[in-house]
C-alpha cells in the first residue's frame, strides 16, 4: 500500500478500483504518528522514499502532559463541540473540575481529555461541570450522591 500511495503522490494520478484509466488528483497529506518515525524507517515498516516524500514540514507536538497550560482552552473548545453534538448547554467547568483536569497526566492525550469531557457533558447536560460529573477516576473526594447534588446546583435538576 505504501508503494501505491507514493506513486499517487509522485504522479498526482490514481487508478480507481476496477477502473481502466487514470484520474488526476490534487492531494495534500497530513500524516501523524505517536511513534519515532526514523526508527520505523530503520526497521523497514515505513518506506524511506515515502517518508522523505511526506516529510516536507515536520511539526513536533508534545504530549498533553507536557503542555498542561493548553488544557483550559482545549477543554473549552471541546465542550463547545460536545454541546452541539449532544444538544447540551454546558456553560463551563467549575474551578475544582478544571484543577482535576490540569492535575491529570493524560496518558491518552487529547483523545482521553475529549472522552472525559464527553462523559461529563452527557451526565451534566447543562450548567457548570462539577467534579462529580467526571468519570470515577476523577471523582476522589466527592460525597455520596454528589453527582445528583452537583447536577441540581448546576441547574440540571434532579432526575
Amino acid at each position: 500500500m505504501q508503494a501505491r500511495l507514493l506513486r499517487a503522490l509522485e504522479e498526482s494520478k490514481i487508478k480507481r478500483l476496477g477502473g481502466t484509466c487514470e484520474v488526476p488528483v490534487d492531494a495534500r497529506v497530513l500524516a501523524a504518528t505517536n511513534r519515532p518515525i526514523e526508527s520505523s524507517v530503520r526497521a523497514g515498516t515505513l518506506r524511506a522514499d515515502l517518508y522523505y516524500r511526506l516529510n516536507v514540514i515536520e511539526v513536533h507536538l508534545p504530549p498533553l502532559r507536557e503542555r498542561k497550560a493548553d488544557v483550559p482552552l482545549l477543554a473549552k473548545t471541546i465542550v463547545e463541540v460536545l454541546n452541539r453534538k449532544h444538544d447540551c448547554r454546558i456553560t463551563g467547568l467549575h474551578p475544582t473540575t478544571l484543577g482535576r483536569l490540569m492535575a491529570h497526566s493524560w496518558p491518552g492525550n487529547i483523545r482521553e481529555l475529549r472522552n472525559v469531557l464527553e462523559y461529563a457533558a452527557i451526565t451534566t447536560r447543562e450548567g457548570v461541570v462539577m467534579p462529580c460529573h467526571l468519570p470515577d477516576s476523577f471523582r476522589a473526594g466527592c460525597e455520596a450522591g454528589g453527582a445528583e447534588t452537583a447536577r441540581a446546583i448546576a441547574g440540571g435538576g434532579l432526575t
